[in-house]
């Protein structure tokens, strides 16, 4: 089931929304968006993976938790 969140959500919002779907991945656009994604981390047990669209300024990231589309 599609969870949408808005781009300028902060990261309070995106985890109580996040958790409470109990979701196992988040597609996102970007850095920005991923690193709100990474953290949100802690706070939504169910979150396994990130996929993300645009890989500028993520490439070097060496975190497990994140793929690229």
């Amino acid at each position: 089931v599609p969870v949408p969140l808005y781009q300028d959500s902060i990261e309070r919002e995106m985890a109580f929304i996040v958790d409470h779907a109990e979701a196992r991945f988040a597609l996102v656009e970007d850095q920005e968006q991923a690193d709100k994604m990474l953290g949100i981390k802690a706070d939504c047990p169910t979150l396994e993976t990130v996929i993300y669209k645009d890989p500028r300024g993520l490439r070097h990231y060496g975190d497990d938790f994140l793929h690229a589309f």
